[in-house]
């Protein structure tokens, strides 16, 4: 989005090349800032921005959604986001430019998303190093290497990501009991 935004006031752009056309608009559904004076819950914030994007983006917008969902049960907002995504593919040639980034795996569980035609899945790329005991857990350190790659991740990593934030080790091992 920032380097839509560059490219089209005429300013550097940071990258090694870009072909970038024309574009209307730039919406998003990026970062829910609750305060009290708004009397709304972060899901209706999220609702609300997504509804302005979609009643406005036209084929030349770039629509961005980042973790849409977040302030309501995984089953709602699994379900909104799949029919936001959804609703966006099947308007076909005139669907906007769309980077939709999520932690809800489960829609990749449904051929009909996952598998459209429209659709490019890419994830982040993650250097995996393999646990170095024998003791039978997944002790495996992970590097991230900040580069996003075709495909999709079949694990959020999270329990690596806790350990990396210095969560206490014996909530991270109670954690991959109740996972287990």
């Amino acid at each position: 989005g920032t380097i839509v935004f560059l490219a089209h006031v005429g300013s550097y752009v940071p990258a090694e090349s870009a072909t970038i056309g024309y574009t209307d608009a730039i919406y998003t559904r990026m970062l829910t800032r609750e305060a009290a004076l708004l009397n709304v819950s972060a899901f209706m914030i999220d609702l609300s921005q997504t509804a302005r994007m979609l009643r406005a983006a036209t084929k030349d917008s770039l629509c961005l959604i980042d973790e849409f969902g977040k302030g309501t049960s995984a089953q709602d907002g699994i379900a909104m986001l799949y029919a936001i995504l959804s609703h966006l593919l099947a308007r076909d040639q005139k669907c906007p430019a769309t980077l939709a980034c999520t932690h809800f795996t489960e829609l990749l569980g449904i051929p009909e998303l996952a598998q459209h035609k429209r659709l490019a899945l890419w994830a982040m790329d993650v250097m995996v190093t393999p646990a170095s005991d024998d003791s039978g857990d997944d002790t495996s350190t992970i590097v991230m290497m900040f580069q996003a790659k075709p495909g999709s991740s079949a694990d959020s990593y999270g329990l690596n990501c806790a350990l990396a934030a210095e969560m206490p080790v014996h909530l991270v091992d109670r954690a991959r009991h109740i996972l287990d």
